[in-house]
């Protein structure tokens, strides 16, 4: 008689689900980590794009005005002495607003990104020049209700 037992075919088909499971197990991790990764990557690429645009307007500026004092430092004028250009950085519900000499202001954050935290600190003026640290806390919902948050923190100095 040719073929295979019963008892044969049972150890087969285990054998071959363990594998299966394993397999599955084995994708899904790496779904999981490879969503949370790109996850962290836009949230870092959309506060770094914040950055730059804070770093080329404080390239051209020359003056920074800061809020008055008790006033929130979530707000930040830069102007630009030859050209009297007025530009302006603030915290508007959960995204980051740019305006330009007064005029209406347009979002500079990603909005699928909640900025938690927008923090301007005058550190020291050094000749003509000033020196300021930001503090920016950008925050994304994950799948599974995990929020990804993610800290930055610089300092910029004005032209001369």
């Amino acid at each position: 008689m040719k073929g295979y037992t019963l008892i044969e075919l049972i150890i087969y088909v285990a054998v071959l689900g363990l594998i299966a499971v394993a397999f599955g197990s084995l994708t899904i991790s790496i779904a999981g980590s490879t969503g949370r990764t790109s996850g962290s990557a836009n949230l870092e690429e959309s506060l770094h794009m914040v950055m730059e645009q804070l770093a080329d307007s404080f390239a051209v500026s020359n003056i920074v005005q800061f809020p008055s004092a008790g006033a929130s430092d979530s707000y930040l004028a830069l102007i630009n002495a030859e050209t009297f250009e007025i530009t302006s950085f603030g915290l508007s519900g959960a995204t980051i607003v740019r305006g330009v000499n007064g005029f209406a202001s347009t979002t500079i954050s990603d909005p699928s990104v909640t900025i938690t935290t927008l923090s301007f600190v005058h550190r020291n003026t050094i000749g003509r020049r000033d020196h300021v640290g930001v503090y920016l806390v950008g925050r994304t919902d994950r799948e599974g209700g995990n929020a990804l948050e993610i800290p930055i923190t610089t300092s910029f100095v004005t032209a001369n």
